[in-house]
């Protein structure tokens, strides 16, 4: 199953389904010409545009349907802040082990604003991303207590994905009377996220954090880039993922 999955990601997201795409109208060329030329034209159109941040930001927006929380929130009789994990640096010799990645840092910021704010207990959650690694999880610990000097209640370690991420934060602040949260993770990762911990049973008041703007294109924003693949890769992720969470937790 875990392979099956593996090859349907490689497929599906960007870019190596579009490399697919181009070797196979590459190979069909020799026996169908107008065929072949299409396909390998496609491949290279699709590789571009999908490269170009104007294109890659535009798909991310697309996913942002939740407001952000006012400056001066209120509690609203939540119990609790929970705080999705995302990714972890490996071993950054400067900080002497793992800590947390580029975007587990602008999500745990913005719970730590929110907690200040609110004074709630805080519950961040993430497993390892590899077998024998830092969790995800005690990296944010780590981080919010030390570098935001921010009280952490609860820390998951053992969710490696976002369902995983609901149903054990779940259990363990149901049995502690907790049933509503605040929740932060990325504007664009938040449709997907809010079906999970509602699939579960708790009741969420999304924190959306990380929010890609909408400034006006430049000449830049129409070139291919690293990073402009980069966002149309999480967008094309979180699109199939909310299908998938769709037709399999809410069917």
């Amino acid at each position: 199953m875990e392979i099956v999955t593996a090859l349907a990601k490689l497929l599906l997201l960007p870019p190596f389904g579009f490399f697919v795409l181009i070797v196979v109208g590459w190979l069909v060329m020799r026996r169908h010409r107008r065929l072949g030329r299409a396909l390998f034209a496609a491949g290279l159109v699709a590789l571009y545009l999908f490269s170009t941040p104007h294109i890659g930001s535009s798909l991310l927006r697309a996913l942002q349907v939740d407001q952000p929380l006012p400056l001066n929130p209120s509690v609203q009789d939540v119990g609790a802040i929970v705080v999705l994990g995302a990714d972890v640096r490996r071993q950054p010799p400067e900080f002497g082990g793992d800590t947390v990645g580029a975007l587990t840092l602008e999500r745990i910021r913005y719970g730590a604003k929110l907690h200040r704010a609110l004074g709630l207990p805080l519950l961040v959650t993430g497993g390892a991303t590899r077998p024998q690694e830092h969790p995800v999880g005690l990296a944010m610990r780590e981080s919010l207590e030390q570098d935001f000097v921010v009280p952490v209640r609860w820390a998951e370690t053992e969710a490696v994905n976002t369902y995983e991420n609901a149903k054990l934060s779940s259990d363990i602040l149901t049995s502690m009377g907790i049933t509503k949260i605040y929740l932060v993770t990325h504007a664009w990762h938040m449709p997907r996220a809010r079906m999970a911990f509602e699939a579960v049973g708790l009741k969420v008041v999304p924190a959306p954090t990380g929010f890609v703007t909408r400034p006006t294109p430049e000449f830049g924003d129409f070139i291919a880039t690293a990073s402009g693949l980069l966002m149309s890769y999480y967008a094309f992720y979180e699109a199939v993922g909310y299908i998938w969470y769709s037709i399999r937790y809410t069917a």
